[in-house]
């Protein structure tokens, strides 16, 4: 894979040509959606240090699109655990009960 992402990256009439960073390039070439890019990147920052309510509550979000209530609303208590006063997670916890 890392010889065929760098063909990709270097080729002028590949759709992830100009890309700005590796998970650019990777969208751009349809190898992942944005928004399995955003949940690996949020799902990492979680493993990683896991202290902010924003990446849980950005997992949550795409968990809803993707109608993965249950995921969902455990990133969106996990947010709140770390943050209890982050009223984006205390609004979204309705639509997704």
């Amino acid at each position: 894979m890392p010889d065929e992402l760098w063909q990709l990256l270097q080729n002028p009439q590949s759709s992830a040509h100009g890309a700005r960073h590796l998970g650019d390039a990777l969208v751009r070439s349809g190898t992942l959606t944005a928004d399995q890019l955003s949940k690996a990147l949020a799902t990492q920052y979680i493993e990683a240090k896991g202290d902010r309510a924003i990446p849980y509550f950005n997992r949550a979000m795409i968990h809803r699109r993707e109608n993965d209530l249950t995921a969902a609303m455990k990133d969106l208590q996990a947010a709140l655990t770390v943050e209890p006063s982050f009223s984006p997670s205390w609004l979204e916890l309705p639509r997704v009960a």
